[in-house]
């Protein structure tokens, strides 16, 4: 009888292992894909509006932005951070960009899942002064209301994206 016993015991012990270990993947995917289809967004967005082209060039003062939009997106907690216009380059994230990689994206999760793509549009990010053809577009995990506006500065056209 107590042979059973342990045997029940281990099986059991065994099952709540595995049910966890499934339910763990399955917030982790769960997350995955809720991160994708918030990027998403915004790339879908982004690359209509690139494609539409009315561009304000920013060496003109007081220029007029005819391709404006807003967007509210929610990164999920599971993100560590979402970049427009780089490429993943070691573990931390960007502070420059390489005007080579302007219509790449990717983001890293927390537990350090990468998943990286490219889009038909450029990204930039904002600077204090607005555009800033050196930064890339970060954000990190929370409700944010995003403005896009395609912009350009002599050496091509960029969706710059300001949080």
């Amino acid at each position: 009888m107590p042979t059973r016993l342990i045997i029940s015991v281990i099986l059991f012990g065994a099952l709540i292992a595995l049910a966890s270990s499934a339910l763990v993947d399955f917030m982790d995917g769960s997350e995955r894909a809720s991160a994708h289809a918030e990027v998403s967004k915004i790339i879908s967005a982004a690359e209509l509006m690139y494609s539409g082209g009315g561009a304000r060039d920013v060496r003109i003062v007081g220029g007029m932005s005819i391709s404006v939009q807003r967007l509210e997106v929610d990164i999920p907690g599971g993100v560590r951070y979402v970049v427009l216009g780089s490429m993943p380059s070691g573990s931390s994230e960007p502070r420059t960009r390489d005007l080579r990689t302007a219509n790449n994206y990717y983001y890293v999760m927390d537990d350090g899942y990468v998943v990286s793509g490219a889009s038909r549009a450029n990204f930039a990010g904002c600077g204090d002064g607005g555009f800033d053809p050196q930064k890339p577009a970060v954000l990190h995990a929370g409700s944010h209301e995003l403005t896009l506006e395609l912009v350009t500065d002599g050496s091509g056209a960029y969706v710059m994206v300001c949080a």
